[in-house]
């Protein structure tokens, strides 16, 4: 089953999620919605370790992962109930960084990103777009 639609934000980011014929995130729509741009500004000016991650930004990283994601013949064969939630989870797979990024010992580094970006993706998607 499809996510389900309520007019609070979430119909305008699903409409900019990756789809038939032309497999593409409308980026531009991604980066005008009210929740996600803090976000998105955030991840844009958090650094990431270049032996790591030559592309720099989280923000850059997440837009790769996501193209990639959209590129897979794997992914455009999925039905759309589960293209919608892997394409959330690839937008949202490193909204932790940047509260968790520092530098120790000449390198970039994220301690824990991944459960503190959990915790603020469930929490986006509950209070900001009403997805339990």
């Amino acid at each position: 089953m499809p996510i389900k639609i309520t007019d609070n934000g979430i119909t305008a980011l699903l409409a900019a999620l990756p789809t038939p014929p032309d497999w593409r995130y409308d980026w531009d729509a991604v980066m005008a919605l009210p929740a996600l741009a803090p976000l998105i500004r955030a991840m844009a000016a958090t650094k990431q370790d270049p032996f790591w991650h030559g592309e720099g930004d989280v923000w850059t990283h997440t837009r790769l992962v996501c193209d990639a994601l959209a590129g897979m013949e794997a992914f455009r064969l999925m039905p759309e109930r589960l293209r919608q939630p892997l394409t959330l989870a690839a937008l949202l797979h490193d909204i932790g960084k940047p509260r968790r990024t520092r530098e120790e010992a000449g390198h970039i580094t994220s301690p824990d990103h991944g459960p503190v970006g959990a915790h603020m993706a469930r929490t986006l998607l509950w209070m900001e777009f009403d997805l339990a």
